[in-house]
């Protein structure tokens, strides 16, 4: 790039990303939960849809709170509102399976804990909406999070993504021997927010 000048992420989509290292979950408590398959056969989801609530996911749910109350408040600087816990279920992916492109509907921020990420077992791939594609599309000579209409984190166990609801996901095929296991969730803003017109005061039950 010529000097000087500079690079500017307007209107950038953000994805937050941590680590939580320590937590009391063990297989048996994963494989004590009851599991329903999704309709499209590509994985298997906890009945449970509220698991950050109960034992012995509830220091998880206080270290999630954690970041993603910095990453909300501090870090977007969001003025309005608190985040209240509305869904949160196991994800678990046999060898074989994965995760179809989909985004979390009545949700305002949405996320992924790891807890076992076999090698070879698939990262999380994120996708431009189609609004926010370029109308003119000429191959780069290599990619980057400039020019990618979709890209793909590694994960890894004890890591935490963070994104806006909206944002389209997915999970290549599980190439391992092993499970991929893994806490998706939902929270939503709630309170009054907006001013004037556009003012709402919202209660999440």
């Amino acid at each position: 790039m010529p000097d000087p000048a500079e690079l500017i992420p307007l209107f950038s989509t953000p994805v937050f990303k941590a680590r939580i290292e320590t937590h009391s979950i063990t297989p048996d408590h994963i494989n004590e939960l009851e599991y329903t398959v999704y309709p499209d056969g590509t994985g298997k989801q906890s009945k449970n849809t509220k698991v950050l609530l109960s034992e012995p996911f509830t220091q998880l749910k206080i270290d999630i709170d954690k970041y993603l109350n910095a990453f909300v408040f501090d870090t977007l600087k969001i003025g309005q509102g608190n985040l209240v816990h509305v869904q949160s279920w196991i994800n678990m992916h046999d060898p074989g399976d994965h995760a179809p492109k989909h985004h979390h509907i009545n949700s305002c921020y949405s996320g992924v804990y790891y807890i076992q990420t076999p090698y070879n077992s698939g990262g999380i791939v994120f996708t431009k909406s189609p609004s926010h594609m370029e109308q003119i599309f000429a191959h780069p000579s290599e990619g980057n999070l400039w020019n990618s209409s979709e890209w793909e984190f590694p994960t890894k166990a004890g890591d935490l993504i963070l994104f806006p609801s909206y944002l389209t996901h997915s999970v290549p095929k599980n190439e391992s021997k092993e499970k991929r296991i893994s806490v998706a969730f939902n929270y939503f803003l709630e309170g009054t927010l907006g001013d004037h017109t556009g003012q709402v005061t919202l209660r999440i039950q």
